[in-house]
């Protein structure tokens, strides 16, 4: 045998063990984009707005072409909710997103809620977060402490 022949002998079982790998998570790659459209109706009906680099995502996140009020918002993601019930053994992606959603939901939905009833709140606390961030990341820094309590 030549140096030729073991080597696509080796290859045309490479493919065959490659088959079956993509076969067997092709599955879970359905369930994790199954999980994924659901994460951006979410967001959607939050009314998120999309990372301000993501040219190509701004169509999945709508225009609210009236003014939003928390009661809207929530009538719309308890439809949605209702609408979403992953049942099958091979969702566990879904059936995670789905406890998370419902859990987080219905501790903190009232909380969540108060951004759309004021005007000028902004929907999350990122850009703060991030000022925070970066100043704290400045005074360790300076002092050489690896915590800033």
């Amino acid at each position: 045998m030549t140096d030729a022949d073991e080597e696509s002998h080796y290859l045309r079982q490479l493919i065959g063990r490659v088959d079956v790998v993509l076969a067997k998570n092709r599955t879970l790659a359905q369930d994790l984009l199954a999980a994924h459209q659901r994460l951006r109706q979410i967001a959607g009906c939050l009314c998120y707005p999309p990372e301000a680099g993501c040219e190509d995502d701004r169509s999945a996140f709508p225009k609210p072409e009236t003014e939003l009020n928390s009661q809207k918002v929530a009538q719309e993601m308890e439809a949605l909710m209702h609408q979403f019930h992953p049942t099958s053994q091979h969702q566990q992606a879904q059936i995670s997103l789905h406890s998370a959603l419902q859990k987080r939901w219905g501790l903190y939905a009232e909380e969540l809620l108060f951004c759309y009833d004021i005007p000028g709140l902004p929907q999350d606390n990122l850009q703060l977060e991030a000022l925070f961030g970066r100043l704290r990341r400045h005074q360790r820094r300076v002092s050489g402490h690896k915590s800033t309590r």
